[in-house]
């Protein structure tokens, strides 16, 4: 499918999201809890390559010593890439993680993304993916929901080797 006409689709099937950004305390919890399980897997470093997919206002960087990299669908911010996690604009094995918190349940297709997720993690890279699980915080703008079982699912059907499982009540 050609970029115009996926453009198209994303556009009148998602819709528009208003970028909601907050410096307050607290104020985008959500994100502060997956930014926090982030650092306490200790994986950064100043040589390696970080993707954030979905990256809002590019909170994920200051959490980071990586060399970080975002792309939004609105990006809100400048440097970051304005695109879409269907259609990634990088080469095959460019990052050492890939990052996407809060992002998978606003796509078309969460199978793409984490597909094109992939082929742009190098081998033995971290793909760290950080999603709501019903029941739980539902809006209009969420396009998949689902228990845990059903991520569980998805992404062993994926043949992702889950390595970390972290549950916040």
């Amino acid at each position: 499918m050609d970029k115009e006409r996926w453009d198209k689709y994303t556009n009148e099937l998602t819709g528009s999201y208003e970028a909601e950004v907050s410096h307050r305390p607290g104020a985008n919890n959500h994100i502060e809890i997956a930014l926090n399980f982030f650092k306490s897997l200790n994986i950064s470093s100043p040589e390696k390559k970080f993707l954030d997919i979905g990256c809002g206002n590019r909170e994920s960087e200051i959490h980071t010593s990586c060399a970080w990299t975002g792309i939004d669908v609105y990006p809100v911010e400048p440097g970051i890439i304005k695109g879409d996690g269907h259609i990634l604009p990088f080469e095959d094995k460019t990052f050492d993680i890939v990052y996407s918190s809060h992002t998978l349940e606003h796509v078309l297709s969460p199978i793409i993304c984490i597909h094109e997720m992939i082929r742009v993690l190098k081998d033995n890279g971290d793909l760290i993916i950080c999603v709501p699980i019903l029941p739980g915080f539902i809006t209009m703008e969420h396009n998949y929901m689902m228990p845990k079982e059903g991520w569980m699912h998805l992404f062993a059907r994926l043949k992702l080797e889950l390595v970390n499982y972290h549950e916040i009540s």
